[in-house]
């Protein structure tokens, strides 16, 4: 599948559900807890939190290594305070930046513990001293999360009817995702699929991470709305503080 028809897809998919009403509150506070209000948002995506940001007098650089993906954006949600561009998590650029972001489980797209320390250096190397970096991943120790499962999501408009079906097939230290979007327009049926596969982050492996990059953990939890982490808590939420 080309980058351009995942963006339309995620467009349609990813962007419900009232996400920025949930997580926005928590990204506010901890904007005005930052150094300043220069934001580096990567695995950007869709651009809906760099977005959010903007709107609220951020000045944002958003990252993502989809070149379909950011061009995408880009046009779906310009603001003269965004900064769009195609680049790699672990090798970020510019700043020095006041708050740092990295969620919608993208950080478990990395392929291994290197690349994870690279993420943090990198990161810790852009930002501010005390500056702030959130991280979002999946709990995959949670029991729910360990079993195989499938998720059916879609939507459809006066073009076209897109189904995706996700499939979650965990192993050890890895889950392997695969999505086949159907999608229905001008009278056919298209089949599409991706496939990726997402480590199993813990959050005291992120903690060691970030401490080796002089990053301190100085919050956990386990949604946005504030709940504590608990071993059964669907995400790991952290807020990590640059500490020179």
């Amino acid at each position: 599948m080309s980058s351009f028809h995942a963006a339309e897809y995620y467009e349609l998919l990813g962007n419900r559900g009232g996400r920025l009403d949930r997580e926005g509150p928590f990204l506010l506070e901890a904007l005005a807890s930052a150094p300043s209000n220069r934001v580096l948002d990567l695995a950007s995506g869709l651009g809906l939190h760099a977005h959010y940001l903007a709107e609220r007098g951020a000045e944002v650089s958003a990252y993502d290594l989809s070149e379909g993906m950011t061009e995408h954006a880009r046009k779906q949600r310009p603001h003269p305070k965004i900064r769009y561009a195609t680049g790699d998590m672990r090798y970020p650029q510019g700043g020095p930046y006041g708050l740092a972001l990295c969620v919608g489980n993208s950080l478990c797209l990395l392929d291994g513990r290197d690349s994870l320390d690279l993420f943090f250096q990198g990161v810790a190397g852009v930002l501010h001293p005390g500056g702030i970096l959130i991280t979002q991943t999946l709990n995959y120790d949670k029991p729910a999360l360990k079993k195989p499962r499938i998720r059916v999501e879609q939507e459809q408009n006066d073009r076209q009817h897109l189904v995706a079906v996700k499939s979650f097939q965990p192993a050890d230290t890895q889950t392997r995702l695969t999505i086949d979007y159907f999608e229905a327009v001008s009278g056919s049926v298209r089949k599409t699929s991706e496939e990726s596969l997402l480590q199993h982050w813990t959050a005291e492996l992120l903690t060691e991470c970030a401490a080796k990059a002089g990053m301190k953990m100085e919050s956990g939890r386990g949604s946005y709305d504030g709940a504590p982490l608990t071993p059964d808590s669907t995400d790991i939420i952290l807020l990590y503080r640059k500490t020179d």
